[in-house]
């Protein structure tokens, strides 16, 4: 059985990774890396947590405690979504917003691109404490809803 204080630790450590992640490199991932580890018969959804264990620095190979992490964790956080639901949606099919800039900001139109990461649903607890954040990615490029960007100040 795994203590408690070391399923917290868990957690901050999932949500310190997955944060520098998000707002550093989302798309880290690319598609070549994808197929040549999808080439052995695994699910996109477990090459896309293989190559992001990589990239926090896991070994899920010889390390049994990086391996348990990730099993612990990756395994019922990684989501690969169907574009088709979102371009479904009601919202993206019926609001539609003009570009908009105002002094240094600017409402525009953002895509995600082929396997990029993002925040897509609400954190998942478990009953032994765990929190596993929900990640979500794309097989192919997809427009997403206005966001507010800040221009770079010179």
């Amino acid at each position: 059985m795994v203590h408690h204080r070391k399923i917290k630790e868990d957690n901050y450590k999932i949500f310190a990774l997955l944060s520098n992640y998000l707002n550093k490199a989302p798309d880290y991932v690319d598609k070549a890396e994808m197929e040549r580890i999808a080439s052995y018969n695994v699910s996109d959804e477990y090459a896309f947590g293989v190559i992001l264990a990589a990239a926090f620095g896991l070994d899920i190979v010889e390390n049994a405690e990086d391996r348990a992490f990730f099993h612990a964790y990756f395994l019922s956080m990684i989501h690969q979504l169907e574009p088709s639901e979102y371009a479904n949606n009601p919202y993206y099919k019926n609001i539609k917003l003009p570009t908009i800039k105002m002094g240094n900001s600017e409402l525009k139109y953002e895509t995600y691109q082929p396997f990029e990461g993002f925040v897509c649903n609400d954190i998942v607890q478990t009953n032994e404490g765990r929190q596993i954040p929900q990640i979500g990615f794309l097989g192919e490029a997809f427009p997403i809803r206005p966001c507010w960007k800040m221009a770079a100040s010179g």
